[in-house]
Parts: structure tokens; C-alpha cells; sequence
């Protein structure tokens, strides 16, 4: 049988190449008897921009492909390939519609502006027993399906003010792309009774004497339940404000909006005393050995003291029931940083005075070292301070050496912003003076972080 040499590929990237060794032979100048030469081509142009929040049809056209080729050739498929990612395509360019529009949200995100994506497509040609390739760059165009979210959004009412443009009660967010984490939360306070609200956001603070911008509920004004859907009042046939009913049951509301589902959830809350912080400390992650921060008023503001090494997050028991995570936060101390709502990292290790102010969604943290200051260091003039070490086993920071009998207190930093007094058994932030019997050798060991009481407490050992 005669052998064909093929030439004159007209190719828009890369020449065909064959399958098999023998193909390249073929390519190149023989000394079989030829006969008349025959062309291949293959190009391939993009499909028309797509919008996926108008587009209706099952599949979608994403390239034109022209290939012309000798008699008995067909074409076996085509791959295409975007930014390293296979989508599956016919024989006429098409994909289906649901499978193109996941695959521009998975490279660029749900943001609804249109992607430019480079793509390559490659053509499988047979000829005989022989399979060539060619390929084609083309540019994609596409525009994922989503609402417009807002970075901020607000609660107007009774809470704050019946104004479309008050921004006084902003939700907490995490702070990434919002159709990366269209996910916002709020906490804010409640009383006895009726307690009306709606939602905004910067578009409604934007049309502020504009009523019809302001969210409400889908279910109707003061229908709504524990969750549901939103809606512009543009869509609602009346207010779709919110009311919940306090009736001893609450001090707190929390809200969760999906931007990107239009969905909400309402939580009613009453906070415990302590919230309990496991991490990579000592404690190893175990809610029932971490140390602990209180909110005496029962506000949801919590304060205390914990040894912070790389990561944490807080608990509201001695359990993982309930957390409190990077998200539920909107403002930090620098040292803090976090991924979406997952741990709350820490970039320097040591030990922090916190306070977790969960309604206003804040988390600050004052590095502290202690020491023993006052008449039971030798120094009458309370101007001398006995420096203390962490021992982050026990929790404990220490003092070992010599006290002469009279009065002392603890104090961070060697500063008055911070110190603590009352009884050995239970000390209180600005308490009264302690004091030493008697002058001698003392282990004096201060507990701070809550981990094994509810008392901040010390202990003093005459050695």
C-alpha cells in the first residue's frame, strides 16, 4: 500500500503530531511514491460572551471549531482546557450550561462581572489507523449568576433608629471577597416585648430616603420566623420588618444573613458567665482544660487571662456544642488574624489579658508579665516590683524568694492599669491590699486563667 505524506497543516497553534512513531516518519521527506498532496486546517473561535443570570439553555455554545481534512478523516473529539481544568465539550463546541457556569465560579468566584478565561482547544483528527492532534488558543468569556452583595450591611429599628441610612449596628463579616463568604452576622441587644427591626445595607444608605432598597422578610411584616428569606421591600407586598418577642427568654438577638441565598436566621440569647478558650497550649484543644473568660453582667462581654501560643478559638462550654470562632469577630488586636471562620491564630505567643466583646463583635489582647509590688517587697514606697515567671504547666505565674511582713498586691507590667487585690481565695481586679504575717522565704503562685476554678486566686507557701 501506498504511503501519504501530509503537509500543508494550516494550524493556529501547535502542528499536528501522531500517536504513533510511524506517523513521524510519514512527515518527513521518504522515498515512497507520493501522490497528490492533501491539506489539513483547524481553527477554533469563541463562543459569544455568556450571561448566566439570562441564559436559559440546557448547554452552551464555548467555541466554533473548522477543521477541514481528506476524504475519510473524521474528527473523534475535542478537549478543552482552562487554566488546567478539562471541561467536557461535543463535537460542535457545546458544553453543558450548569458544568461551564461551575467552572468560571471554581477559577474567579461568584462575583457577577464578566471572567476572561484563556482556554485550549484540542482537535483529535483520524485518519486511517492514525490519530493526529491539533490545538487552538482561544479567550472565554463568561459572567457567573449572583446578586449584588454589598460589603456592608446594617439593622435599623427599634435597636438602632428607623432610618435607611443609619449605620450604627453593622454586621460582622470576615472580611474576604463577599461571593467568597457572602456570610454576615450581627449580635445586638433586645428588651421586653416587641422588638422591630429590618436590614440595609450600602446600597439602601445610598438611597437613604428610599424606603424600597431596606430588606424585609419574605413572609410577611412580623411573620417572619427562626429563618427565612429576604427581600427588598421593591419585592414585598407590605414593610416584611422583623419582630421578635422577648419574654425573659432573650437580652440578645443574633442574625445571620446569606447574601448570595437571600436567607436569614435569627437566634434569641441569653449569655452564660464564662466562655472557655482551647487552643494549642497546654491544653491541647480540650474545651475541659482551657482556661476561661467571664462576663459577670451576663452581657456577652467577656474578660480574663489565657497563655495564647499559635491558635485558638472559644467555646461556650467546656465542649464543642458551641463556638466562637475568627467570624464571629469583626475587629481585632493585631496579633490576631484568621481564615473565613475557622481558628483565631495568633502571630505572637504569650499572655494576654483578653476581652472578647461578643455584641460588638471585638477581640483585643494586652500582653501582661506580673510581678509582687508594695511594703512585703522591703520597699515601703511600693516602688520596687518582684518579678514573677509563667510556668505554662500549672498556669501559674511565680514568685520565690524573700517577703517581709506587710502588705503587697499583683500587678501587669509593672504598671497600675492592670493589678489585683481582695483575699488569697478569690483576688478582684483593683481589690484591696494582701499581706504577709511574718518575714521569710515564700512560693507565692498566681492563678489567672480560670482553667481549674471560677476564682482568680493565689497561693503563699512559707518555704
Amino acid at each position: 500500500m501506498k504511503k501519504i505524506a501530509l503537509y500543508a497543516f494550516a494550524l493556529l497553534a501547535t502542528a499536528f503530531t501522531a500517536c504513533t512513531e510511524d506517523f513521524a516518519d510519514w512527515a518527513e521527506p521518504q522515498g515512497f511514491e507520493q501522490e497528490e498532496a492533501i491539506g489539513v486546517s483547524f481553527s477554533a473561535t469563541a463562543g459569544a460572551s455568556i450571561d448566566f443570570a439570562t441564559y436559559e439553555g440546557e448547554t452552551v455554545t464555548v467555541f466554533n471549531p473548522s477543521v477541514t481534512m481528506p476524504e475519510g478523516a473524521t474528527v473523534s473529539g475535542y478537549k478543552l482546557t482552562v487554566n488546567g481544568n478539562d471541561l467536557p465539550v461535543d463535537l460542535n463546541g457545546q458544553a453543558n450550561t450548569e458544568e461551564y457556569e461551575s467552572l468560571v465560579i471554581a477559577l474567579n468566584g461568584r462575583r457577577p462581572t464578566e471572567r476572561t478565561m484563556t482556554a485550549t482547544v484540542d482537535a483529535f483528527i483520524a485518519i486511517g489507523n492514525e490519530t493526529l492532534k491539533a490545538s487552538a488558543t482561544i479567550e472565554l468569556k463568561a459572567t457567573p449568576e449572583a446578586p449584588v452583595i454589598s460589603a456592608n450591611h446594617y439593622i435599623i429599628g427599634a435597636p438602632s433608629e428607623w432610618n435607611p441610612g443609619c449605620t450604627t449596628l453593622k454586621f460582622n463579616h470576615s472580611g474576604k471577597d463577599v461571593y467568597d463568604d457572602p456570610i454576615f452576622t450581627i449580635t445586638f441587644p433586645v428588651t421586653e416585648g416587641e422588638n422591630w427591626f429590618a436590614v440595609t445595607d450600602d446600597v439602601s444608605v445610598e438611597h437613604a430616603n428610599d424606603w424600597s432598597y431596606v430588606f424585609g422578610c419574605v413572609e410577611g411584616n412580623g411573620n417572619n420566623g427562626t429563618e427565612g428569606q429576604l427581600a427588598r421591600r421593591s419585592e414585598l407586598s407590605d414593610d416584611g420588618s422583623f419582630n421578635v418577642v422577648v419574654n425573659g427568654d432573650a437580652k440578645f438577638i443574633k442574625m445571620t444573613i446569606n447574601m448570595l441565598e437571600y436567607t436569614y436566621k435569627i437566634e434569641k440569647l441569653n449569655f452564660g458567665e464564662y466562655i472557655y478558650i482551647p487552643g494549642d497550649h497546654v491544653t491541647d484543644w480540650n474545651p475541659a482544660l482551657a482556661p476561661a473568660l467571664a462576663s459577670p453582667a451576663f452581657d456577652g462581654v467577656y474578660t480574663g487571662f489565657a497563655y495564647l501560643n499559635t491558635q485558638f478559638k472559644f467555646t461556650h462550654a467546656r465542649n464543642w456544642d458551641n463556638e466562637y470562632n475568627y467570624s464571629s469577630f469583626s475587629t481585632y488586636s493585631d496579633i490576631f488574624s484568621g481564615e473565613g471562620a475557622g481558628n483565631i491564630n495568633v502571630s505572637t505567643p504569650g499572655f494576654y489579658y483578653l476581652e472578647a466583646n461578643v455584641p460588638a463583635g471585638s477581640l483585643t489582647a494586652t500582653p501582661t508579665a506580673w510581678s509582687i509590688i508594695g511594703a512585703a517587697t522591703g520597699d515601703t514606697s511600693w516602688g520596687t516590683d518582684f518579678e514573677m515567671t509563667y510556668d505554662n504547666e500549672t498556669g501559674a505565674w511565680i514568685y520565690t524568694g524573700e517577703l517581709v511582713a506587710g502588705e503587697f498586691k499583683f500587678r501587669a507590667n509593672k504598671a497600675w492599669d492592670i493589678d489585683f487585690g481582695g483575699t488569697f481565695e478569690e483576688l478582684v481586679r483593683g481589690g484591696g491590699n494582701l499581706s504577709i504575717a511574718e518575714a521569710g522565704t515564700y512560693e507565692v503562685k498566681l492563678y489567672l486563667t480560670r482553667s481549674t476554678s471560677d476564682k482568680l486566686y493565689c497561693t503563699v507557701t512559707k518555704k
